[in-house]
């Protein structure tokens, strides 16, 4: 059984953010291939939302994390595929690597109001949670 095809994948993502810039990883396989989204993954069985994302953010950038707070949740549902995406904003000290190059091509600091063109639904809906905080 496959998290995701056979069930519902629960996954989580990390937003960290330093001097108005975001952190984002470009994936180099589906789904999403090609967007840029936030660092993450699955939830393992047993394992909490915020040890989840402490974990791939330490596996897929080293750095290491606590969370914050919880910033949003989304459903990513496309055809064969089903994926609930709960998103945490992140503090951690270090400068991220990338460590993981066969799921991620690139990583880079963008500006809030300078996010690239091809970006998961998830990480979308995180930002529009980002910039009404900021507005407000």
């Amino acid at each position: 059984m496959k998290a995701g095809k056979d069930h519902i994948g629960v996954g989580v993502g990390g937003i960290l953010l330093r001097d108005g810039r975001i952190l984002l990883l470009k994936r180099n396989s589906e789904p999403n291939k090609g967007k840029w989204e936030k660092p993450g993954g699955r939830v393992d069985f047993g394992e909490t939302l915020e040890a989840a994302v402490v974990r791939e953010m330490k596996e897929e950038t080293g750095v290491d994390c606590k969370v914050v707070r919880l910033l949003a949740a989304t459903s990513e549902i496309s055809p064969g595929s089903h994926w609930v995406s709960i998103s945490f904003l992140l503090e951690g000290k270090g400068e991220p690597k990338l460590l993981e190059p066969g799921k991620h091509g690139e990583m880079k600091w963008f500006a809030l109001d300078g996010i690239p063109k091809g970006i998961t639904e998830s990480l979308k809906e995180t930002l529009r949670v980002i910039a009404l905080e900021t507005k407000n």
